[in-house]
């Protein structure tokens, strides 16, 4: 699969001249690790669309409020940051863990609710953003889905059965996509950062130790860069998570 040109910046949070993107659009900038990317991404240079973001959006960032789960504002909110960055080299989704919850708690609308977010949004960018990459030559998705437990497959830790259920069913629609979109020059991969819990920590906690957010952000970066060759896969580091 042919590469794709990237502009080079600078060595933000003390990357070594990673390759970044002229514009990434964040769908799901209002988690967690979505703000911190999105300020990583910013950081760097790159022209960043934080859509689905609450509170102040990051520097050179523009903040699009859509739904969780709502096609024709996410496809607006796309032509709008298309019409004032420009076409985008990248396209990230990201989800966080969502709370425990025993599987015999959980009902319908806890179901419901978990998979249109987690596999809802990402659908909802990835339609958005397929056309408008195919037309400019290409790019590359990247979903972050952290993973339900120790491992990405096949066993998730006790109370996230809903989680683990949106969360397979990403990783094969993510494989899916880069099947059909490789054609166009479209890789897609799927980071299921692991957390490690230590002593001081819950392996529920979301939030990422200072090494390990560095540590996801230089995996994007290689994604973008030398590793652009790579589609269709699962990528799961193992990142410490911070105590609390």
């Amino acid at each position: 699969m042919t590469s794709h040109d990237r502009d080079q910046a600078g060595e933000p949070h003390g990357h070594n001249a990673p390759a970044t993107p002229s514009v990434a659009f964040v769908a799901g900038a209002h988690t967690r690790l979505g703000h911190y990317l999105a300020q990583w991404l910013g950081s760097t240079g790159t022209k960043v669309a934080a859509i689905d973001q609450n509170g102040s959006p990051p520097d050179r960032n523009i903040s699009v409020a859509i739904a969780h789960r709502n096609d024709p504002q996410t496809r607006e909110a796309v032509d709008r940051a298309v019409t004032e960055l420009g076409a985008p080299t990248l396209l990230l989704t990201v989800n966080d863990l969502p709370p425990a919850a025993a599987f015999a708690d959980l009902d319908s609308a806890a179901w419901s609710d978990l998979l249109e977010n987690v596999v809802g949004r990402s659908l909802d960018a990835c339609r958005a953003v397929l056309p408008v990459m195919r037309q400019h030559g290409g790019g590359t998705i990247v979903a972050v889905s952290p993973a339900p437990g120790p491992d990405v497959e096949p066993g998730p830790d006790r109370g996230t059965a809903h989680y683990a259920a949106a969360h397979h069913t990403l990783l094969g629609m993510m494989r899916t996509l880069a099947i059909e979109a490789g054609p166009d020059s479209i890789n897609v991969t799927t980071l299921a950062p692991v957390p490690i819990a230590t002593p001081a920590t819950s392996s529920h906690q979301t939030d990422l130790s200072a090494d390990g957010l560095t540590a996801l952000a230089d995996t994007i970066a290689y994604l973008i860069g030398d590793g652009s060759f790579c589609t269709g896969q699962v990528m799961a580091p193992k990142l410490t998570i911070a105590d609390r």
